[in-house]
């Protein structure tokens, strides 16, 4: 009776570590078939020496070369700009075909629309914010925010 008692005792154990086994197994089925990997991969590998890391990072690029974006939002409606570096969230996001623009900084450069002015580089805080100028440079929160064609609509911002 002894026996049979450790061996039914053996056979349940063990039953019950392969039914662990088992479930253990099914849920990393499970999790593997819902994870989705990233294309391309967040350190790169886009056409066009472009590189993105972020979500929605150069989200609607088409033909656009040599961009760095580095944030989440950043770059997302670039098309086919050339040359800009996005470093922050939202920086460069209306940045849709402009070419050698720098927006360091949370919102920088964010809705600018650079289709006719390029060469502007804004560092800090909504740094050239709303802008359509080209080759302005501004630095610190809220510098130069509101430049049309070359001309500050706002007078000169306080915080250079």
């Amino acid at each position: 009776m002894k026996t049979t008692l450790l061996g039914n005792l053996k056979r349940r154990a063990t039953l019950q570590g392969v039914s662990l086994a088992m479930r253990a197994f099914l849920i990393c089925l499970i999790l593997l078939s819902i994870a989705q990997a990233v294309n391309p991969p967040p350190s790169g590998g886009y056409p066009g020496g472009n590189t993105a890391a972020g979500t929605n990072a150069l989200f609607r690029l088409t033909d656009g070369r040599y961009n760095t974006a580095l944030g989440t939002g950043t770059l997302q409606n670039d098309t086919g700009g050339e040359s800009n570096t996005a470093v922050g969230t939202g920086a460069l996001d209306g940045n849709r075909r402009g070419n050698q623009n720098t927006g360091t900084g949370v919102l920088a450069l964010e809705s600018s629309r650079f289709d006719n002015g390029p060469d502007n580089t804004g560092y800090g805080y909504r740094a050239l914010g709303d802008n359509n100028g080209s080759r302005n440079t501004a630095i610190g929160w809220n510098a130069l925010k509101n430049v049309f064609e070359g001309k500050q609509k706002n007078g000169v911002s306080p915080h250079f």
